[in-house]
């Protein structure tokens, strides 16, 4: 049955919103403690700062951990071989994208503050530390160690949101000091993480590698991770280079407000993918992805509405009234991140199809309309602009992958997006399922 593969995971779907709940939270807790303690100004040169070599890092991962999780998901090799081969691309890939980091930095900030460039470069650090995290996490979530990777991504979070106030305590509350936080927190993730996976044998040396299967797969997906990379980001490497740290420092809180609608979706598209591409059958796994995609829609309307409604009031309690000229922003964000949720599950459902080049094509003409929008909105409206230039590129990129992933289909997305009175009742049932210890409803 098309439930089966949800019903098996239900506790799963249920620790993963409590740790997407946890690191949720913590991520508002870092956003406060950063707007509180850089003010606007502080707070979009850190973003600056962090902003181009993460772009880079993203540019350059090739989806290596996607390949990871899928890969395991199919059991197409030991978890050992898995990693190592993934570990040896991104070695390579890791002094390429920090070469291409160092570069970008210098041109990109050249009308910086000397010391908004000096974190930055210090950044470029994040570019190993990430990859080899995203390997190690990847690992967990492939083969279903599923508690173990809500641990380790809560990890990150909590790990930097604790570092952010040491930090601040010691004297270092700059956007250096901030930088180096967030690399201390990724190297002890990484820690963490080979710790949870040695005695498993993951850490064990294989060979022969299996390099050429984990870039395919890597290859395929990468050219969505790519687009998906630079559309996140676009609208913020117009405004650093266009408005500048200010503009920027409202822009990303405004962000941070409105992202709280795509919480269930990231969580759901997280799952998605393993819990898709392990269905037995063609049908089975059409269904799977049909029944994520309702449930997705059901969670991230009712949370849009909810965020726009609260914007001012997030704004003006948790930032100050600082950041109070980014409610109107925030608002118009928040229909953006409700495209965008709809639009992660759908895409993680497609690589679970093995349809990777579907979500790629949608991700770049949402990219080509961010470019597009940005360049015409931005000098008439400002930051509200780009807002504005945010929702018509998810939105372009939503409509243009359910059109093409359409061939990919059996079905209407009118039937497969249909209610189902099913859907309540599998919920309800698993609900009293946990309450009842997991024994059955």
């Amino acid at each position: 049955m098309a439930t089966d593969g949800w019903q098996g995971g239900m506790k799963d779907v249920l620790k993963a919103f409590l740790t997407t709940g946890v690191v949720q939270i913590v991520n508002i807790l870092s956003g406060i403690m950063l707007a509180r303690i850089l003010l606007v100004e502080g707070r979009g040169e850190l973003a600056a700062a962090t902003l181009w070599p993460t772009v880079v890092a993203a540019l350059g991962t090739l989806a290596i951990h996607e390949s990871i999780t899928y890969h395991l998901s199919r059991k197409t090799a030991p978890e050992n071989t898995v990693l190592f081969s993934a570990l040896v691309l991104v070695a390579g890939l890791s002094v390429l994208a920090s070469a291409v980091a160092f570069i970008t930095v210098d041109v990109a900030l050249a009308g910086y503050k000397s010391d908004v460039v000096t974190a930055a470069r210090y950044c470029i650090a994040f570019i190993p530390l990430n990859y080899a995290g995203l390997c190690l996490v990847g690992m967990f979530q492939g083969a279903m160690r599923l508690d173990d990777w809500n641990i380790l991504r809560a990890f990150v979070h909590v790990a930097y949101t604790v570092l952010i106030g040491l930090f601040y305590l010691a004297g270092w509350g700059t956007p250096v000091g901030m930088v180096f936080a967030m690399l201390l927190a990724n190297g002890l993730l990484i820690v963490v993480a080979m710790v949870r996976a040695a005695p498993r044998g993951w850490l064990r040396p294989s060979r022969p590698l299996v390099v050429r299967e984990v870039a395919g797969f890597g290859l395929r997906a990468h050219a969505g991770s790519v687009v998906q990379a630079l559309a996140e980001r676009v609208d913020q490497m117009f405004i650093s280079v266009m408005i500048g740290s200010t503009g920027l420092g409202l822009y990303v809180v405004a962000v941070t407000v409105a992202r709280l609608v795509a919480v269930p979706a990231a969580t759901l598209s997280s799952l998605a993918l393993t819990k898709i591409a392990n269905g037995i059958t063609p049908v089975a796994r059409q269904d799977l992805f049909a029944l994520y995609l309702r449930v997705t829609l059901a969670l991230v309307l009712p949370a849009m509405v909810l965020v726009m409604g609260f914007a001012g009031l997030i704004l003006s309690i948790f930032f100050g009234p600082a950041f109070a000229a980014a409610k109107p922003v925030a608002m118009v964000l928040a229909v953006a991140m409700f495209l965008l949720g709809f639009k992660l599950v759908l895409a993680a459902g497609f690589k679970g199809l093995g349809r990777p080049l579907v979500p790629a094509r949608g991700e770049l003409a949402g990219l080509l309309c961010s470019v597009v929008s940005l360049a015409v909105l931005m000098p008439l409206y400002g930051l509200f602009g780009a807002a504005i230039a945010a929702v018509l590129a998810q939105a372009a990129g939503l409509v243009y992958m359910m059109i093409d992933g359409r061939r990919s289909l059996d079905r209407s997305w009118a039937d497969l997006l249909r209610p189902r009175v099913d859907d309540v009742r599998m919920v309800v049932d698993q609900l009293r399922a946990l309450r009842n210890g997991g024994r059955g409803p």
